[in-house]
């Protein structure tokens, strides 16, 4: 079993959506939860594990982000359980995101997402292009490519890397 997400319209910040993950319980109501974050939107309904329900990909506002160093959002994943509860599988910064047809051994999807990094003060950009695989052991996706040091976002590593120039 997995968390309940929930959206919460809070009254003292009209139109703010918030959206918090609980442990299901169902001997303690008032369940342990986390404010995972702001919704800014929903960005797809794909089903990322292959089992025919469709999961969650949330668009939240900056939450957790520091600064934002180029064109990026945080993306935040969940996957759909047959007994209406979810389990958190990502959370990037990321400029885009999409589901694959190529699936893992598990039946998750290879996901292609990209990331615009800020490179000079002129407001040019690079787009680099990544693959995120599931990965059982954690039971989330990997960073990019798999490689940790790509985990910190436009970061010295990620910057080192060869990637296209994007024209503001």
């Amino acid at each position: 079993s997995g968390g309940m997400l929930r959206v919460i319209k809070p009254s003292r910040k009209p139109g703010a959506i918030h959206i918090s993950l609980c442990d299901v319980d169902n001997d303690n109501p008032e369940s342990e939860c986390r404010h995972v974050g702001i919704l800014r939107a929903i960005h797809a309904r794909p089903d990322l594990n292959g089992d025919g329900m469709a999961a969650y990909i949330y668009i939240l506002n900056g939450g957790g982000m520091v600064s934002n160093p180029g064109n990026l959002n945080l993306y935040s994943a969940y996957i759909a359980c047959a007994d209406g509860s979810v389990k958190f599988v990502l959370m990037d910064a990321l400029t885009t995101i999409a589901a694959t047809r190529q699936r893992d051994e598990l039946g998750f999807a290879v996901l292609r997402v990209t990331r615009e990094c800020d490179t000079d003060p002129q407001g040019y950009a690079e787009r680099r292009e990544y693959t995120l695989r599931f990965n059982p052991r954690t039971r989330q996706y990997d960073p990019p490519n798999g490689v940790e040091a790509l985990a910190d976002y436009c970061g010295g590593y990620e910057r080192s890397q060869p990637g296209e120039r994007v024209v503001p």
